[in-house]
């Protein structure tokens, strides 16, 4: 069985051979923690197992209400697994702010990468990894906008291909269904500490074809505009009737913030 603690919450994993454990190992390994280190309060359980004896293909997902998800294969295992823990976190702390977006850090503060899927995140991710930033998430990041905070959710980069040169895939990159996932262990920070970390700059990817790159400054009115459509908080508070209110909260909160627009 597998422990994993994200945001104060714990998380038990049970998976039915050998396998289908390396898979989460090297997806969540990041998260993994020593029994030991578990709470007595556990957030949520989650049990794995073969669809079927006679495929190696497709496996079912029983969660801690004891509803059973059919998944087909390998992505779809992960996709759940990591979707299903970022639901019941947001109902386990509904006082955080969970955005779309990667988070790494330099000189113990941290910058998130906020933008929509294909955007190349985790590419940049990967990149800046490479230079010395260390890491804390890849997909998820959970802030506690009243004290400027974010939290660790360290799940394995995941690549839908291999990154542009000069960037390689690191050594131990593991290739699990279409994706490259390169364990945490590989990356300066990770795991070390579950304590979160001061947010000092949110920014926003963009793709562009005119090399280099270019980086410009953006106003507290534009910035909601912007980290509105990465938001994946199921709160009620975040419901769309109050959008507008949120917006004046996220832009009170933020506005000291550096906040980039990166293209």
């Amino acid at each position: 069985m597998f422990v994993l603690r994200a945001c104060d919450s714990t998380f038990h994993i049970r998976c039915a051979d050998e396998a289908i454990a390396a898979i989460v190992e090297v997806a969540f390994g990041g998260l993994i923690v020593p029994f030991s280190r578990s709470s007595s309060e556990v957030t949520g359980r989650y049990q794995i197992e073969r669809s079927n004896s006679n495929t190696a293909q497709g496996f079912r997902v029983r969660d801690f209400n004891g509803v059973y998800a059919q998944v087909e294969d390998t992505d779809a295992l992960l996709w759940h697994l990591d979707k299903s823990l970022t639901i019941a976190l947001q109902h386990r702390r509904p006082d955080l702010y969970f955005l779309h977006a990667a988070a790494v850090a330099l000189a113990g503060g941290v910058s998130v990468l906020a933008a929509p899927p294909g955007t190349g995140k985790s590419t940049l991710t990967l990149g800046l990894l490479e230079r010395g930033f260390s890491y804390l998430s890849d997909e998820l990041a959970p802030i506690d906008i009243r004290q400027r905070l974010v939290h660790h959710y360290a799940h394995a980069v995941g690549l839908k291909s291999r990154p542009p040169a000069p960037l390689q895939l690191p050594q131990g990159t593991v290739a699990i269904g279409s994706r490259f996932h390169v364990p945490t262990c590989r990356f300066r920070g990770a795991g070390l500490s579950e304590e979160p970390l001061p947010l000092v700059a949110v920014i926003f990817p963009e793709r562009s074809s005119e090399p280099p790159a270019k980086c410009r400054r953006i106003s507290s009115s534009v910035f909601p505009l912007n980290i509105l459509p990465q938001t994946t908080s199921i709160h009620p508070l975040f419901s769309p009737v109050i959008w507008g209110s949120i917006n004046i909260l996220l832009t009170n909160h933020f506005q000291i913030l550096a906040n980039f627009m990166l293209f």
